[in-house]
This record gives structure tokens, sequence and C-alpha cells, in this order.
């Protein structure tokens, strides 16, 4: 699972959750598997920070008022709650 959480043009907090299937045995071993995953990811991770970046920086006091499609609330609220577990703002 990935979470962009844009600070300011130019920084990007980035949270990066990876799941594997549990071991059938003591000897299997994910290292390898993990290892590429991470380097895909960083590669994929660049790429958006860069985009997520340049449209925010583009973003001023005379920008038009951006507001989520209804078809990504669900998608905002998930953002929201992610962002709040990880400060520490569970109720």
């Amino acid at each position: 699972m990935q979470q962009y959480d844009p600070v300011s043009p130019g920084e990007t907090n980035y949270h990066l959750w990876m799941m594997t299937a549990r071991r059938k045995s003591e000897r299997t071993d994910f290292t390898a598997l993990l290892s590429v995953l991470i380097r895909k990811e960083r590669t994929v991770i660049a790429e958006d920070t860069r985009v997520l970046e340049r449209l925010q920086d583009g973003l001023g006091n005379h920008s038009r008022h951006f507001t989520h499609g209804d078809y990504e609330m669900h998608l905002v609220r998930q953002h929201l709650w992610y962002r709040a577990q990880l400060a520490g703002e569970v109720e």
C-alpha cells in the first residue's frame, strides 16, 4: 500500500507497506522477492513524486480551488484515516 502526503512543493512524505504470505516453512526466504519489489517501488515513487510535486508547485493563491470528484471521496477518507493513524490522532 502506498500513501503520499504532500508537505510543500518539493517535499512529499511517503509511506509504503508491503506484506507477504505466511511462511509455510522456516526455510522460506522472501528477501530476494522483497528486494526486487522495493527497488521497483522506488522507481514508481520517484515518478509519482515528481508529478505530484510539480502539480503542487503550480498551485497558488490565484489557482482554482481543487476538489476531488465524488468518485474519489472514499480515497480521501482513507487517506485522512491513515494520516491520523500515523500522527497518533486515533480516538
